[in-house]
């Protein structure tokens, strides 16, 4: 019964350490995007309101076009 309860503490090992590689790797793949006064959309062709320096873009259809862009790349 303990070589049960051991090979069981050693598989949930296992998955915990591959469930937290995988997690590491997606992190690490993830592009975080800083706000540059300007909307980050190259194809954005609205006008921006640069005195809100926290936003990223000019609003939500072109965030989802940016987000559409970068999947595609």
């Amino acid at each position: 019964m303990a070589d049960d309860i051991d090979l069981a503490q050693e598989r949930d090992a296992r998955n915990l350490a591959e469930a937290l590689a995988v997690q590491r790797t997606r992190a690490k793949a993830t592009q975080h995007l800083t706000a540059t006064g300007e909307c980050l959309n190259p194809h954005c062709c609205e006008p921006f309101a640069a005195n809100d320096e926290g936003r990223l873009f000019c609003g939500p259809g072109c965030e989802q076009d940016y987000r559409r862009l970068k999947r595609a790349a």
